[in-house]
Parts: structure tokens; C-alpha cells; sequence
């Protein structure tokens, strides 16, 4: 009756809902003996109502006039939920039969599989010690001892030749930094920044950062590059990898310069 309710309850005046409600009641009667005439097997019972007499009717190709209104319901309703089990009923009586004689012995069945190794025991008290054996036969000749004591020193050799004037040593030391962006981060996937000594010195040294303005991008920001350009420049390239970032990052590189004597890459400064 369910979807009976619901189907039609939304669209009858109000002065007809009682006369529907004694309606349905007859006609769910007279739908439940010929249920199986008037299906299509879907589990459901077609009808038409009348909108001016309230008559409801047994429509089985569910096809209603303009003046009739389409129903339908359900066969059978839902199957209830199981209910609660029942207690534990008393135990019967022992049965007043005498008892029958034993069975013979069955025939002995295969044998079971290895059970698994057991833990060693606990270790035993040491026995009484044995007996003296006979003398070894003579092992080899041992290597010579250890190294005896060194000699005094010998005389003072000649004053050797003096030797050609080394390079000269680095002087001037600073440390130049280039930051891509120059300030803040953004969320480019590539990036180059160059870092470049000023006149009169070149590069001796190399180094490059990544900075991330929140969260580690290890693992998504890899550094491809870091390497001297003329002698005088210091250029790094990073870029994100293929799973690539959401986040915002920048690129920092740093030339470590000097003032040096002598060419760089073939170039004098």
C-alpha cells in the first residue's frame, strides 16, 4: 500500500481522501487474488484512478485515460528483519537404552607431519678432563726476529739546487650570490641565476641553493647545473621534476672569487 500512498495522496483534493482510503483498502482485496492476471512480472500492480468518482480500476498495460490518474503498487511487500534468536532450550533426557558394546579397534592411521624444532636445552656440566696426550712432533723454523734498533745519523748531504718560483697564491677572497627570482619565490619550473665576480677576479670556487618558501622540495626540485662560465661567472640551472610542485620556490647560486695570476679558461681577466 505503500507506494499506492505515495503515488496518489500528493494529488487528491482533500474531500476525496477518505472515500480513496476505503477504496484501497478494496481494492488491494480484489489485487492480491488476481495478482498474477495483472503483472508484468516486475513485482508490480498497475491501476487507474478516476478523479471524479474516486473508482480505481485494474490496468495491467498500465494505459489510463486523461480523466485517470496512473497507479501502481507493489506485489508483495519487503521481507521483514529477522528477529532476536531465541534462549538456549533445556537439555533432554538421557535416552533409557542400554549402552552397546565397544567397536573394535580401527586400523592405525598414517603418521602426522614433523612437528617444529624445539628450543636447545639448557648446555650440560662440563665432564672431568681427559687424559695427557703424547708430545707434537717439532713445528718449522720461526722468521726472523723483529728489526733491531736503527744506526746513527749520517752526515749532512749538500744544499740542493733552489727549485722554480711556484704560482702565486690567491688574495682578494669574497663570496658573490645570485638569487632567480631576486627577491621572494614563484612557481616557475625552471631556473638559471648567475653569479658574477667583479673586475680583477675570478672564480676559484662554486655552490648553489634551493630555497622553498614553505614545505621541503626535496625529491620535486632537482639541481641540473653548477658550473664556471669565463672565469669570471658562477651559473646554476634547477628545475622541477616530473611529478613535478605546487610549490613556490627560488634558485640561489654563488661564485667564490679571488683576485689570481694567470688565464681563465684561455682568457686573461
Amino acid at each position: 500500500m505503500a507506494p499506492l500512498h505515495r503515488a496518489i495522496t500528493g494529488r487528491i483534493p482533500r474531500r476525496l481522501f477518505t472515500t480513496l482510503a476505503a477504496t484501497s483498502l478494496a481494492v488491494v482485496a480484489v489485487a492480491s487474488s488476481n495478482a498474477f492476471a495483472h503483472d508484468q512480472d516486475d513485482g508490480q500492480i498497475r491501476g487507474c484512478y478516476d478523479k471524479q468518482s474516486g473508482r480505481l480500476r485494474i490496468a495491467d498495460d498500465g494505459r489510463c485515460s486523461s480523466g485517470e490518474w496512473k497507479v501502481s503498487w507493489n506485489e508483495k511487500g519487503r521481507r521483514g528483519d529477522a528477529g532476536p534468536r531465541g534462549p538456549e532450550g533445556p537439555m533432554g533426557p538421557a535416552g533409557k537404552g542400554a549402552v552397546g558394546p565397544a567397536g573394535p579397534t580401527g586400523a592405525a592411521g598414517p603418521a602426522g607431519p614433523a612437528g617444529p624444532k624445539g628450543p636447545n636445552g639448557a648446555d650440560g656440566q662440563p665432564g672431568p678432563q681427559g687424559l695427557v696426550g703424547p708430545d707434537g712432533p717439532v713445528g718449522p723454523e720461526g722468521t726472523a726476529g723483529q728489526r733491531g734498533p736503527a744506526g746513527p745519523a749520517g752526515p749532512e748531504g749538500p744544499t740542493g739546487p733552489q727549485g722554480s718560483r711556484g704560482p702565486a697564491g690567491i688574495s682578494g677572497f669574497e663570496m658573490v650570490t645570485a638569487r632567480t627570482p631576486d627577491s621572494g619565490y614563484d612557481s616557475d619550473n625552471l631556473k638559471l641565476a648567475t653569479a658574477q665576480c667583479p673586475n680583477g677576479k675570478r672564480v676559484v670556487g662554486t655552490g648553489a641553493s634551493i630555497e622553498a618558501a614553505a614545505e621541503d622540495v626535496a625529491g620535486r626540485v632537482a639541481l641540473q647545473q653548477i658550473v664556471p662560465v669565463n672565469g669570471r661567472q658562477a651559473r646554476a640551472v634547477a628545475a622541477e621534476l616530473a611529478q613535478g610542485t605546487n610549490q613556490r620556490w627560488a634558485l640561489v647560486a654563488v661564485a667564490y672569487c679571488a683576485e689570481v695570476d694567470g688565464r681563465v679558461n684561455n682568457e686573461r681577466l
